[in-house]
C-alpha cells in the first residue's frame, strides 16, 4: 500500500475523548499524530456510537477530538473521518482529519507534535 501523507506522523499514545455530532462522549486511545491528523485505537461501542450516517462510524462523519496537552490543558479540534478498519469485532483503527483549527487549537496541536517528535509524549 502506498504511503499518501503529506506531513510525517509521530507516535503517541495518549487517551482522547470523542465527542460526537448529538454530543456523544468516547473515549480512544491515540496511535500516532501529525499536524493535520490523528490516528485512534477505538472499541466496538465508540464505532457504533459516533455513527452518523449509517449503523456505524464512516469516512465523513464529524467528531471533536479532545487530547490532554501539557498540563491540564485540552487541545480541542473538530474532525472528520478519514477511514475507519475493523481489525476485530471489537477493536477497529481510526483516522481523524482535523478540520481548520483555530489559532490556538493549532498552536496547541503544533506544541504537541513536536512533544511526540522528541519522544516525549
Amino acid at each position: 500500500m502506498e504511503d499518501r501523507r503529506f506531513v510525517p506522523r509521530y507516535p503517541l499514545k495518549l487517551s482522547v475523548e470523542l465527542l460526537g455530532a448529538h454530543d456523544e462522549r468516547f473515549s480512544a486511545q491515540s496511535h500516532d499524530i501529525s499536524l493535520n491528523s490523528i490516528g485512534l485505537d477505538m472499541e466496538r461501542t465508540a464505532v457504533l456510537g459516533l455513527a452518523q450516517s449509517g449503523t456505524q462510524l464512516s469516512p465523513g462523519d464529524s467528531v471533536v477530538v479532545m487530547v490532554n496537552g501539557q498540563g491540564d490543558a485540552t487541545i480541542t479540534l473538530a474532525g472528520r473521518v478519514r477511514h475507519v478498519r475493523r481489525l476485530s469485532h471489537e477493536q477497529y483503527v481510526v483516522g481523524v482529519w482535523f478540520v481548520d483549527p483555530d489559532p490556538i487549537g493549532e498552536a496547541a496541536l503544533e506544541n504537541l507534535v513536536e512533544q511526540a517528535r522528541q519522544g516525549h509524549v
